[in-house]
């Protein structure tokens, strides 16, 4: 199972250097029902989307929203969950609505499920 350990509180290392999180305890309820045990493994981020896994996992759960680019090169059979996205301004900012940030510059993540036009 690969996940990325950097992602609190949906994965990440706790203080006894253990996989921990949401992420974590969704996917060992997926091996408990498929009747199998459980390894994790934490490759970089770019590496599980990327979709050239070449057998060393199976199966990856990480809160990964599904985006035509990934459905590309993965498969998305389940969504566990899904996100209220947000913007935030300043609070000295004329933006108080969404329709206010059109034509305006914003910042995101790269792994943002925010798609802006």
């Amino acid at each position: 199972m690969a996940t990325d350990a950097n992602w609190p509180p949906q994965s990440f290392l706790n203080d006894e250097n253990e996989m921990d999180g949401f992420d974590v305890d969704v996917a060992k309820e997926i091996a408990r029902r498929l009747g199998v045990g459980v390894r994790f493994v934490t490759p970089l981020w770019d590496i599980i989307t990327s979709g050239r896994w070449q057998g060393r996992w199976d199966l990856s759960v990480g809160s990964m929203t599904p985006t035509k680019e990934r459905g590309r090169v993965l498969d998305f059979p389940a969504v566990y969950y899904y996100l209220l996205v947000n913007a935030a301004a300043h609070g000295d900012s004329a933006v108080t609505t969404i329709a206010r940030l059109n034509g305006k510059n914003i910042g995101v993540t790269t792994a943002s499920p925010m798609n802006c036009t």
